[in-house]
């Protein structure tokens, strides 16, 4: 029997379920209200400022659409927002500490998230953007806040010439009701240091924190992250993290002359976060001998200590202070070539000198010029070793170098005889005068 009407039965079912459900869907993609009195105080300002903001949209190959529609017209009573989107402002332009109850109860979900290896993280700062969703059709809003967990200083990495990292960990929780995300939040993390991942990403699935790689080098005082939500670059939050205080070796020699014979300097300062108060510094080389073994470091200075070797070989120098990282120098003993043959050289040089300079002009004998090399090297071993200028000629203050070694030990040996007369009790040429006279 044929439809009077021509209209079959499928047709009509497919007008049915496509008048049940059509509606539906474009029901929930329909704007929903909020509220402007059911804001923070806070949040509150902001719109009525026109500083707040519309931000999402639907998705697109998973992604949110980061568009941002007109600042919300101050005075609104209520405000318009698209399924999936947010009223997003941003109360404050500086990360807060978190309150003691928050940080308690998010250090320990990230222990029991993370594992031991969160440990490092020891604080948390709230960032004020509040991300603010209508729930259901009655009003009803929840709003949510990102927070950081991170470590009181990064920690130093002797790598590369030294540099600083850490991780921190980007969460966000509900400051009202309790529930889950309808939406996707994005924020994105800017800073002159090297972060990995630059942004992340909130879902109903994936609402966990999300670590971050932060990783600095040691020239700033600190390290500022700008962590703003997507489609809101302007309204940035300041997140400061601490660089670690870095004991430094201020060049630092490379190699000295062992068994005692060269003194050299070592110059402390801090790198990165700079001292607040003066620290004692211990000093250690191993086979060497540092003089002194602690020094006081200030705040803004250097402090100085002097290093010889006791023996040939490597050598490693360490300075270690309470609460900074430890700085090594490494080192190498050479034998005493250069300084063996630099006083040699001095001490026979200075010999010749005095012999041809003598009043008599008689050839130089070699007995005179022996005595001469040997107070030479004597003088220069005495100066070196234990500090007593023999020489009675004043040299200012000490500098330790193969030059001015070799320069003492031809003052020693232009002054040989007078240096063997003090050694022995009398000058070879009083002896002599004594004999001429006896003859």
């Amino acid at each position: 029997m044929r439809n009077p009407t021509g209209v079959s039965f499928c047709t009509v079912l497919f007008f049915a379920a496509t008048t049940l459900v059509v509606p539906a869907a474009t029901v929930s993609a329909q704007p929903r209200t909020v509220q402007v009195s059911l804001l923070s105080d806070a949040m509150r300002a902001q719109v009525e400022a026109g500083n707040a903001h519309v931000v999402g949209g639907p998705r697109v190959n998973d992604e949110i659409l980061r568009t941002v529609r007109p600042g919300v017209r101050p005075g609104s009573a209520t405000v318009q927002v698209a399924a999936g989107s947010f009223l997003v402002a941003r109360t404050d332009s500086v990360s807060r500490p978190a309150s003691d109850a928050l940080r308690d109860a998010l250090r320990l979900q990230v222990l029991a998230e993370h594992g031991p290896a969160a440990t490092e993280l020891e604080a948390v700062s709230e960032i004020p953007i509040d991300f603010v969703e209508p729930v259901g059709g009655s009003g009803e809003i929840r709003t949510w806040r990102p927070y950081v967990v991170h470590p009181a200083r990064l920690r130093y990495v002797d790598r590369d010439g030294g540099r600083a990292e850490g991780s921190v960990l980007v969460g966000l929780r509900s400051v009202t009701t309790p529930g889950a995300l309808q939406g996707r939040i994005g924020l994105s993390i800017v800073t002159d240091a090297s972060v990995e991942p630059g942004a992340v990403s909130f879902t109903a699935e994936d609402a966990e924190p999300k670590r971050i790689v932060v990783e600095s080098s040691l020239n700033a005082l600190s390290v500022v992250l700008h962590v703003h939500a997507n489609g809101a670059p302007e309204d940035d939050v300041r997140v400061n993290l601490r660089l670690p205080s870095v004991l430094n070796f201020e060049n630092p020699p490379r190699n000295l002359q062992a068994f005692g014979l060269e003194r050299r300097r070592l110059v402390l300062t801090v790198t990165g976060a700079p001292l607040t108060s003066p620290v004692t510094v211990s000093l250690s080389a191993g086979n060497a001998t540092v003089e002194p073994r602690n020094v006081l470091l200030h705040p803004g200075s250097t402090a100085e200590a002097y290093v010889t070797a006791d023996a040939t070989g490597p050598l490693e120098i360490t300075a270690t202070a309470t609460g900074l990282a430890s700085a090594t120098a490494p080192l190498t003993a050479d034998p005493p070539v250069r300084y063996g043959i630099a006083i040699l050289l001095g001490a026979l040089l200075g010999g010749v000198f005095a012999g041809l300079a003598r009043r008599e002009q008689q050839p130089l004998a070699w007995q005179a010029l022996v005595l001469s090399t040997l107070g030479g090297v004597i003088a220069a071993a005495l100066w070196i070793g234990l500090s007593v200028n023999i020489t009675g000629i004043p040299v200012g203050k000490v500098v330790f170098s193969t030059i001015a070694v070799f320069a003492f030990a031809a003052l020693g040996g232009a002054s040989g005889s007078t240096i063997a007369a003090r050694i022995v009790g009398s000058a070879p040429a009083d002896r002599g005068s004594s004999a001429r006279t006896g003859a």
